[in-house]
């Protein structure tokens, strides 16, 4: 709710609409560095507390299986952030400096 109100509040020009895109790629940047606390820690304790419980009755494969989808979760988010909303970020910012610049 916050973020959809402060998108509000951009002026409507090209500057305000650079500063609205900084602004959400700023939030998916928070998205992503928050992910592996917001949804891979609960899914560990989750996952690690049903082997735990119900080992008896699955294979002991799981437990790899299980650290090995967890770790590629987290590498996956990584990468996302570098590769897709740092670079975007960095791209905005440039184009906001040469619009300031130029005008």
């Amino acid at each position: 709710m916050r973020r959809r109100s402060r998108e509000h509040g951009f002026e409507p020009s090209l500057l305000g609409d650079l500063n609205r895109a900084l602004s959400q790629v700023d939030h998916h940047i928070s998205l992503a560095r928050r992910f592996q606390w917001w949804f891979l820690l609960p899914a560990l304790l989750v996952l690690l507390l049903d082997l735990a419980l119900f080992c008896d009755s699955k294979p002991v494969w799981n437990w790899p299986v299980t650290a090995v989808g967890l770790a590629v979760g987290t590498r996956l988010a990584r990468i996302d952030l570098q590769c897709v909303h740092l670079p975007n970020k960095s791209d905005l910012e440039s184009l906001r400096t040469k619009l300031m610049a130029s005008g």
